[in-house]
């Protein structure tokens, strides 16, 4: 979801402003701050007046994104939106800048049982499941569909404490029951934690394959955490998966670097301003310390967003990796997040400047994997994309 992400704070609180307010300050922003003259120009005051006119109610925030966000999506470019407490990446940027400063502070604990949720015309879907996590330990699986909790019809939420209760849940067609419990998670670090949690080894035709998900790139400790697990693994493995569903993205930095002997195979970066002007970003020549060279497979989804569309971009290129699963989301571009002052009330998320990849457009076109694989929840492993990973990475070198 991320790319470089800088922050801002509004100057009036958001307790004391009405829907309306609100608007105006985000056509303040948009005219100034999107990512293209084109998008800036549409935060004019026509429409302005039109969705303006839309608001019925000035103090429902849930209305208010249900009249924006369509709009806000139409322009046409990621990154683009605003969040209330009902949006589980608010959380995430909230927790995530609290890492670094005290803007965000106190940082707001979302309740969840360790899950993503997709949302389609036929209602909600488990979209990842997070290692660790109840949801894992209770035997959810991606996919699932979700008819109940706690008795309750299902609308995103689950609630505001924590509990236990069960979910019922549709599965290739069948009701099930599972006794679940959900925790006041702070976001970000459940991320890594995830991550953490993920790493296994795999005894296949024997071979042994070492398995991580890195779910986040934008935790302060990522990087440091993937390269001790890559340390770790790299005497007792013939093979690795490296698995970048889900989740959210950031920025790439130096998580190439666990697995590249050093940077000269690395991709250029452009940033793109508003105005067109381009600029390079270079980078001194390195060797990496300790880098995991052996067989390597890198499993993408629609998740695989942003800052990880780079890492699929960067192993597909240099063929230092076999990319197995689905395309990426295209979601690539660098956003801002502008929080309200002193107030954990709302969010709005806006792309600021493009970028591009050795000249190479990755908004709105995505990564597509060597080896395209729908997901099904199906195999001995519970997961096709992974089981074909393994059968990849099992066979004998030629």
């Amino acid at each position: 979801m991320l790319s470089r992400i800088l922050t801002f704070l509004f100057s009036i609180s958001a307790l004391a402003e009405n829907n309306s307010d609100i608007l105006s300050k985000v056509w303040a922003l948009g005219s100034t701050k999107a990512c293209t003259l084109d998008m800036r120009a549409q935060f004019n005051s026509a429409n302005f007046l039109k969705l303006n006119s839309q608001i019925k109610s000035q103090t429902n925030r849930e209305e208010f994104e249900s009249i924006l966000n369509p709009w806000l999506k139409g322009l046409g470019w990621s990154h683009t939106q605003f969040m209330a407490e009902d949006d589980e990446a608010y959380y995430f940027l909230k927790s995530f800048y609290a890492t670094d400063g005290p803007e965000t502070l106190p940082i707001p604990k979302l309740i969840n049982p360790g899950v993503q949720l997709g949302h389609d015309s036929s209602g909600f879907f488990i979209r990842e499941v997070l290692e660790g996590f109840p949801a894992k330990q209770a035997g959810v699986r991606k996919g699932d569909r979700i008819i109940t909790w706690l008795s309750n019809s299902f609308n995103g939420s689950w609630g505001k404490n924590r509990s236990e209760g069960i979910l019922q849940i549709d599965r290739n067609g069948k009701r099930r029951f599972i006794k679940l419990k959900t925790l006041a998670l702070d976001w970000n670090e459940v991320f890594l934690d995830a991550m953490k949690n993920s790493v296994r080894i795999f005894n296949i035709k024997g071979k042994k394959i070492g398995y991580i998900h890195l779910w986040s790139l934008v935790h302060s400790r990522s990087l440091a955490e993937l390269q001790s697990i890559v340390s770790s693994l790299k005497p007792n493995i013939q093979g690795l998966i490296l698995d970048i569903r889900g989740g959210y993205g950031g920025y790439w930095g130096n998580h190439f670097d666990p697995f590249f002997k050093d940077n000269s195979t690395y991709f250029e970066e452009e940033n793109i301003e508003s105005d067109g002007k381009v600029s390079i970003k270079t980078s001194k020549f390195k060797i990496n310390p300790d880098p995991y060279l052996g067989p390597l497979v890198v499993i993408t989804n629609e998740g695989s967003r942003s800052g990880k569309e780079g890492l699929a971009y960067q192993f597909k290129k240099s063929r230092r990796a076999i990319l197995v699963g689905e395309k990426t989301a295209g979601y690539f571009v660098a956003a801002q997040a502008f929080f309200a002052k002193d107030s954990t009330d709302y969010i709005l998320y806006l792309c600021v400047h493009r970028i591009a990849l050795d000249h190479n457009q990755i908004e709105g076109v995505g990564i597509s994997p060597d080896i395209e694989l729908p997901f099904k929840a199906t195999g001995s492993y519970g997961d096709n994309q992974i089981e074909k990973a393994l059968v990849v990475l099992a066979q004998p070198k030629s």
